[in-house]
């Protein structure tokens, strides 16, 4: 397998982060 097929399905089966997580980082980061 190479890597960019295992970057791809990786890339499908990772869960994403709710906004108000990324919102939250942010905050907490000055941004």
């Amino acid at each position: 397998m190479s890597f960019d097929r295992a970057a791809a399905q990786y890339g499908a089966a990772r869960p994403g982060y709710p906004d108000a997580l990324l919102d939250a980082v942010e905050e907490l980061a000055g941004r």
